[in-house]
Order: C-alpha cells, then structure tokens, then sequence
C-alpha cells in the first residue's frame, strides 16, 4: 500500500509528534506512508483521494481496512487530507473521491491527525491478521 497523508497547516504539538512518527514508522512493514504538512495542500495526482471531513461515512476499522485494501487494488496509491481548525479549501474538498469521518465526535486536527495515522496502522495490521486489533 502506498498512503500519503496531507495535514492542512503544521503540527506543532510536540508531544503528539512521537506517537504519530511511531505509528508511521510501523505501517513500513506493510507499505509506505507519507506524511506531508501544507498551507495550501493540493492532492498528489494519480491518487485515490480521501477527505477528512466530520459529514464523511464512519466505517469501521475492520470496514476501513478493507476499503484501504480496495482504493490499492483499484487505484494504487492513496491520499488523505486533514483540514487545519478552518476545515479545507471549497475546491480542495470537491476534488475528493471520498469523504471519511474519523468519528461523529469533534476533535481538534492535531488529534484527528494521530488517529487517522494510528487507523491507517491499525487497517495494516487488521489486513495482514496481525494481532494488534482485537476485535
């Protein structure tokens, strides 16, 4: 799987900044991911583009993964796009394929940031039935 994840503006909590290179560093084993900051994103081309956004579907982390798997098939490499706290850009957004809610909760970008990149580990492991996700 090759993954790329555009975060809207910059991370600058230090202390989640460990946990997200962690999670990155451990999907290596089942593919490459990605990890770019931007002001003004633009959607790498040849992507699957998936969007960040509270009104996306909420699927599940076995449904995820499982789509991941999918949008790789079909589409080769992937993209993710966080907003910063003002959302995305009107056109930026349009241009999704897809729209995915990390949950119906609202979480500060910093946060949905690590959850997504802890999810797109999980997915990794889910898909290679490695024992992380104990559901």
């Amino acid at each position: 799987m090759r993954i790329t994840v555009i975060q809207r503006g910059a991370l600058k909590d230090r202390q989640l900044a460990p946990l997200i290179d962690e999670y990155a560093k451990r999907f290596s084993r089942f593919g490459k991911l990605t990890i770019k900051e931007s002001k003004r994103p633009e959607w790498p081309s040849g992507h699957y583009r998936v969007l960040c956004d509270e009104h996306g579907t909420q699927p599940t982390s076995v449904v995820l993964a499982h789509k991941l798997e999918q949008w790789s098939i079909h589409h080769g490499a992937i993209c993710f796009a966080i907003g910063d706290a003002d959302g995305h850009d009107a056109d930026f957004a349009e241009a999704a394929h897809e729209r995915f809610a990390l949950s119906a909760l609202t979480f500060p970008h910093r946060i949905a940031h690590l959850l997504l990149i802890e999810q797109i580990y999980r997915a990794g492991c889910i898909l290679a039935g490695h024992p992380y996700h104990h559901a």
